[in-house]
């Protein structure tokens, strides 16, 4: 059964309360149990430190440009997990279009962005809990917070229409960025900046896979390098590096080149698939 991840801006009302009793159910497992939400953000950045970033791993001495193949890995590790722990075995992480009108208009989608559902309940997508007791710093007011938090939204907003290419500039560097280190390099720059545009918790490596719309940011980042591979090839520029180990996941490089093999598709909406 192919899992579907589709824009969040297009997700329906009834598949919106399946994502959110999902990821709901998901964070409600104690972080000692590594199926959990907590566990596994905890890979990311505290207390695991397993992520490739800007060619580093701290955890070893190796340079090397996996975080494409990284947090790929990664992302396919969470949503597994979200399947078995929801019981909803074809949920998919939905993924954010920052570079849409809306987002460029309105900032973080309100699925994300809402703190309140129906009835008053606390939103699942908006924020959740640290493990372990631990407060995180935000360094930018010295506050020390027991749930993940996000930044200024004005200021965020800002980032992104002046930092963040429309979609057609995104299709063009698509097309024409054909060295993939150039391309990596190219989108994970972006990619900073909307970890920045959210701000908080989401600005700083230790705390940032806490914040549910994470998971969503990173599945726009994996569906962009999707869209380039189907025009310059999907090994291209990892020729080297297929059998480099992408821990904790228990998957290598070569795991990770085709999304099909893994399960997964992108979509627009349910019911462009159905359709």
């Amino acid at each position: 059964m192919t899992t579907y991840r589709v824009n969040i801006e297009a997700i329906q009302e009834d598949q919106l309360a399946k994502l959110r009793s999902a990821y709901l159910a998901h964070q409600q497992i104690d972080y000692a149990d590594d199926r959990g939400f907590s566990h596994i953000a905890g890979h990311h950045g505290f207390p695991g430190n397993y992520c490739w970033h800007h060619q580093r791993d701290f955890r070893v001495f190796l340079r090397a440009r996996l975080f494409l193949p990284w947090h790929r890995a990664y992302l396919y590790h969470f949503e597994k997990k979200l399947q078995i722990i929801s019981g909803i075995p074809n949920i998919g992480i939905p993924w954010w279009d920052w570079t849409s009108e809306l987002s460029k208009s309105k900032g973080i989608p309100i699925a994300f962005s809402a703190e309140k559902i129906e009835r008053g309940k606390a939103n699942p997508l908006f924020s959740t809990r640290f493990p372990l007791g631990r407060r995180f710093l935000d360094p930018a007011t010295g506050i020390r917070h027991a749930e993940t938090w996000r930044g200024d939204e004005a200021e965020g907003l800002d980032l992104i229409q002046r930092l963040i290419p429309s979609r057609k500039e995104l299709e063009e560097q698509i097309i024409t960025r054909t060295d993939y280190g150039d391309f990596s390099d190219y989108l994970e720059d972006i990619h900073d900046v909307i970890h920045g545009a959210v701000g908080g918790g989401m600005s700083n490596v230790p705390s940032a896979a806490f914040d549910p719309i994470f998971w969503s940011h990173h599945a726009m980042i994996d569906r962009i390098w999707y869209k380039w591979q189907l025009k310059h090839g999907y090994d291209r520029g990892l020729e080297n590096m297929m059998n480099l180990s992408l821990a904790p996941s228990g998957l290598i490089v070569r795991d990770t080149i085709r999304i099909a093999e893994l399960g997964y598709e992108y979509a627009d909406s349910l019911a462009s698939v159905s359709g």
